[in-house]
C-alpha cells in the first residue's frame, strides 16, 4: 500500500458512493462498482491497493463473493455494511476481511481507518528493509527513517546528505518505494555525471532541431517523473543558472523543453541529494538559498561509517549470514576493520567483504587484511585527546577566536540538520539564548 492509493469502492447506493469517494479522495485515486459483476470486472482489469465493499450489493451479501474475490487478490479490504449479526461480522473476518465498519458511522471512521492501514504497511516495509537491505544499529537514524512513514512525498520535498558511498541512491529508492510505491516511476539524475551544457536537455528535454544533434525530440527527466519521484543524485554540482530553472519548476510544476515555446505539465516529486557541504556553497554564493529551502522540506543526514563503528562488524555479520561461502572473520580483524577510516564507507566496505569471500583462507585474521586496513593511522589517533592535532595547527594558523567561530557554526549546522530545522530542539540542546543561536545561524547561511 502507498501514499497515492488505488481504491476501489463496491456499493449500489449513489449517495454512501458519493460521500465515501468525497471522505477518501484525498488518499488515491478511486474506481467505483455498483454490484458483484461491475467489481470483478474492476478486479480483474486493474491493481487495486484497497476495496471498501458494502455487503448488501443488488443480490443480498453478494458483496461477500466480492470481499472473497479482492482477498486473493492479495488486497485490504474494508467491509461498510449496515448490517449487525455476529455471524456475519465472523464470515467476514473469516474471508479476510481487514476492518468491518457500520455505515451509521462510517463518515468519522473511515478515513481513520484507512490511515492506519496504511502506516501499518508502511511500518511494515521499514521493518523489512532495515533487515534485509540496509543494515544499521545507529538509533538516531532510525528514529530519522521512522519518521519518513508519516510523510506525504507530494507535499515535503526529501533532501539526503552524506559522504560518497554512504548509500543515498539506495535510500532514495527506498523512500519512494514507502511513499509513493513500485508502481509510480523512479527516475535518476546524478547532475555531476553530465556536461553542464546538456544538463538542461536532460532535465526539460528538448524539441526536434532544438540544437546542433538534436535529430530526435527528447523527454526530460522532469516529464519522465510525471506522478513519481525526480532523484537528483549531487544537486549541489549544478550551476547557479540551472538552480535557477530548477526552482521555478519545482514550484509551478511546469516548464520549457530546450527550443519550445510550449509549456509541459508534470506532477512529480523531489527527493535530492550531496556529499557537499551546501552550508559552504550557499556561504560562497555557489548554491541557491531559496532552492536549498524548497528541496529541504525534510533532511535526513546518513553519518560516515567511521561515526558508527558498531555498524562495521554488525554489516559484515549480516553479509555473513547470507553468503554462500562461509568463513569466519577471528575478533582482531573485527578490531582493525572498526577502527579504519572507510572514506569509501558502505561501497568500500563491500569491497572488501567481497575480496575476503574469494579468498583462500576460510579462517580471516588481522593478517589476511588489505595492507591499508592494518597500516591505517586511525589506530594511533588523538582521540583521547580534547582538542586533535589538527585543532591545534589551525588555531595556530588562524587564531583562537576564529576556530571558535568556525565550531559555532560548524555544531548550528549539524544541530540543524540533525533537528530537522526545528529550532527550539537546536536551543535546548545547545543551551544558548534564542538571539545567539540565530546569530550563528545567520553567520552559518551567509
Amino acid at each position: 500500500m502507498k501514499k497515492n492509493l488505488s481504491i476501489l469502492v463496491v456499493d449500489d447506493d449513489e449517495l454512501y458512493r458519493s460521500q465515501i469517494k468525497l471522505i477518501l479522495s484525498g488518499l488515491g485515486e478511486i474506481t467505483v462498482a455498483t454490484s458483484q459483476q461491475e467489481a470483478f470486472e474492476a478486479l480483474d482489469k486493474g491493481n487495486f491497493d484497497l476495496a471498501v465493499v458494502d455487503l448488501n450489493l443488488p443480490d443480498e451479501l453478494a458483496g461477500f463473493k466480492v470481499l472473497a474475490k479482492a482477498k486473493m487478490k492479495e488486497m485490504s479490504v474494508i467491509v461498510l455494511s449496515s448490517e449487525d449479526s455476529d455471524d456475519i461480522f465472523e464470515d467476514a473476518y473469516k474471508l479476510g476481511c481487514d476492518y468491518f465498519l457500520s455505515k451509521q458511522h462510517f463518515h468519522i471512521s473511515l478515513k481513520e481507518t484507512v490511515e492506519k492501514l496504511l502506516k501499518n504497511n508502511r511500518e511494515s516495509l521499514l521493518v523489512s528493509f532495515l533487515e534485509n537491505e540496509y543494515f544499521t544499529r545507529d538509533k538516531p537514524f532510525i528514529k530519522s527513517l521512522k519518521e519518513l512513514t508519516k510523510l506525504n512525498l507530494k507535499k515535503i520535498n526529501i533532501f539526503l546528505t552524506g559522504a560518497t558511498g554512504c548509500g543515498k541512491t539506495h535510500l532514495a529508492k527506498f523512500i519512494h518505494k514507502l511513499l509513493l510505491g513500485e508502481d509510480r516511476p523512479f527516475v535518476h539524475l546524478n547532475c555531476s555525471e553530465i556536461a553542464e551544457n546538456l544538463l538542461e536537455s536532460e532535465l526539460f528535454g528538448h524539441t526536434k532541431g532544438a540544437f546542433t544533434g538534436a535529430h530526435e525530440a527528447k523527454k526530460g527527466k522532469l516529464l519522465q517523473a510525471h506522478n513519481g519521484t525526480l532523484f537528483l543524485d549531487e544537486i549541489t554540482t549544478m550551476s547557479v543558472s540551472m538552480q535557477q530553472k530548477l526552482l521555478k519548476a519545482i514550484e509551478e510544476k511546469e516548464f520549457f523543453p530546450v527550443g519550445s515555446s510550449k509549456p509541459v505539465r508534470s506532477n512529480f516529486s523531489i527527493i535530492s541529494a550531496t556529499c557537499e557541504d551546501i552550508f559552504e556553497k550557499i556561504q560562497k554564493n555557489k548554491f541557491r538559498k531559496d532552492l536549498f529551502f524548497r528541496i529541504n522540506g525534510h533532511h535526513l543526514e546518513i553519518k560516515p561509517l567511521n561515526e558508527r563503528v558498531d555498524d562495521v562488524e554488525f554489516i559484515i555479520k549480516k553479509w555473513l549470514k547470507s553468503s554462500p561461502r562461509k568463513f569466519v572473520i577471528k575478533a582482531d580483524a573485527y578490531a582493525y576493520l572498526k577502527q579504519y577510516a572507510w572514506p569509501g564507507n558502505i561501497r568500500e566496505l563491500r569491497k572488501v567483504f567481497l575480496a575476503l569471500q574469494h579468498s583462500e583462507n576460510g579462517i580471516i585474521t588481522a593478517q589476511e587484511l588489505p595492507k591499508n586496513i592494518q597500516n591505517n593511522e586511525t589506530l594511533f589517533s588523538e582521540e583521547n585527546h580534547f582538542i586533535t592535532k589538527k585543532q591545534k595547527e589551525f588555531i595556530s594558523q588562524f587564531g583562537l577566536r576564529k576556530f571558535i567561530q568556525e565550531t559555532e557554526k560548524q555544531i548550528v549546522k549539524e544541530l540543524y540538520q540533525k533537528h530537522n530545522g526545528k529550532i527550539t530542539h537546536c536551543i535546548k540542546e545547545l543551551k544558548i539564548s534564542n538571539s545567539a543561536f540565530y546569530r550563528i545561524l545567520e553567520e552559518t547561511l551567509q
